[in-house]
């Protein structure tokens, strides 16, 4: 199943905390689609993503927007 996050309205460290509280509800194969528009969350998430073995791809990339997936 996938799941959507718009955190486009939030700062940090809110993007990362609800992201990690969303990653946990996960089975194995789910994805979360994560809309964003700050380089530093999604950082921390690029290293969150590492430090739990999630996958991690970048689906757009433009100057204010980021979209990325998560998949368990």
């Amino acid at each position: 199943m996938d799941y959507q996050l718009n955190l486009t309205k939030y700062l940090c460290p809110l993007p990362i905390v609800m992201t990690k509280r969303a990653m946990m509800e996960l089975a194995v194969g789910d994805s979360l689609t994560l809309d964003m528009n700050h380089s530093t969350s999604m950082r921390d998430i690029r290293q969150l993503c590492e430090q739990l073995n999630y996958s991690l791809t970048l689906l757009e990339n433009s100057d204010k927007h980021f979209k990325l997936r998560i998949q368990k």
